[in-house]
C-alpha cells in the first residue's frame, strides 16, 4: 500500500512481496504522479496486488492506477478496485512514459462489468489525455482493460488518474 513519507512528502510502496524492479518502477510512477499533479495527500486505499505487476491506490478522492513496462491488450491490466464511499470524479487523465508508434493506446474503465465513461486514447504523437469523468457508486468492482496499443510499438508505462 502507497505511504506518505513524511520527510518528502512523496508516497512509496514498500512491499517485500513485489520484486524489486517492480516495486522501483511504481515508486517512479507515483513520484511523476506527484509532480502531476502537485500535492497529494495520504489515503487508505488498496495498494497493488499480485500478478501482472499493475498497481492501483487511492489518494483521498483521486485514484490512480498504474501499468509498469510495455503494454499489451489486456482485460484486468491493473488490480481491481472497490471504494468504500460514493466518488465524483471531475477528471480523467491518462498518462504514458514512452509514447506508442503505429496506433493509439486505448483504455477502458469497466464498473460491475460494464463500461464506464467515454473510453481514453492517446495518439503516437502524445503522452497525455485528459476527459471529464463521472461518479462511481460505493462498493462496485472498477477494472481497466487496454483495448489498443501501437503496432510498431504498443507505448510503456500507463498511469490513469481520476481525480
Amino acid at each position: 500500500m502507497p505511504v506518505n513519507t513524511s520527510e518528502t512528502g512523496s508516497l512509496e510502496i514498500n512491499d517485500p512481496n513485489l520484486p524489486p524492479s517492480v516495486q522501483t518502477k511504481l515508486n517512479d510512477r507515483l513520484r511523476r504522479i506527484g509532480r502531476f499533479i502537485g500535492t497529494v495527500s495520504s489515503g487508505s486505499g488498496p495498494g497493488p496486488g499480485p500478478g501482472g505487476g499493475g498497481g492501483s491506490a487511492s489518494f483521498g478522492t483521486q485514484l490512480v492506477f498504474t501499468v509498469p513496462g510495455t503494454l499489451a491488450i489486456e482485460s484486468g491490466a491493473a488490480p481491481l478496485l472497490m471504494l468504500p464511499s460514493s466518488v465524483q470524479f471531475s477528471q480523467a487523465v491518462l498518462l504514458l512514459n514512452q509514447a506508442p508508434q503505429g496506433g493509439a493506446v486505448t483504455v477502458q474503465l469497466y464498473v460491475n462489468g460494464a463500461a464506464w465513461g467515454t473510453a481514453l486514447s492517446i495518439s503516437a504523437t502524445s503522452q497525455t489525455v485528459s476527459l471529464s469523468a463521472g461518479a462511481i457508486a460505493a462498493n462496485q468492482s472498477i477494472r481497466l482493460d487496454i483495448t489498443n496499443v501501437g503496432l510498431a510499438f504498443p507505448g510503456m508505462d500507463l498511469t490513469l488518474l481520476l481525480r
